[in-house]
């Protein structure tokens, strides 16, 4: 199963990327879509160098050093919430759970939503405050 505090893990690293990239003086550099998609860039952030590159509604950030990437969304109510492909990511890179795919995330996530730790809508899955 899923731990919660691996749950709160994740979207705590999303807001810390969301809140140092809105920080003028952090080095990341708003892409034009049309001219960058798909082309990383870099920034050192928390003394590690992270990559980024334009994906359709935000940035993926990635960090080889921990193996795992982070979508921020661009619309910071998205960073409050996160997709079962992205949790998978997350997993395979922060547990030994290198061989876990997303059907059984989304059986964790439709688990942990019966007993009220997490709810579901259209733009992905939230923490619920009992959870």
């Amino acid at each position: 199963m899923i731990a919660l505090a691996q749950l709160a893990s994740y979207l705590q690293l999303k807001q810390d990327i969301a809140n140092f990239i809105a920080d003028p003086a952090s080095g990341f550099q708003e892409s034009r879509r049309h001219l960058s998609e798909g082309l990383s860039r870099s920034l050192t952030m928390h003394q590690e160098t992270w990559s980024y590159s334009t994906q359709p509604g935000g940035y993926t950030f990635s960090n080889e050093r921990h193996g795992y990437s982070v979508f921020v969304a661009v619309d910071p109510v998205r960073n409050a919430r996160f997709t079962s492909k992205e949790l998978v990511a997350y997993l395979r890179a922060n547990t030994t759970l290198h061989e876990i795919n997303q059907l059984v995330v989304d059986m964790w996530l439709t688990h942990a939503a019966i007993r009220g730790e997490v709810t579901h809508s259209g733009q992905g899955w939230t923490l619920t405050k009992n959870g």
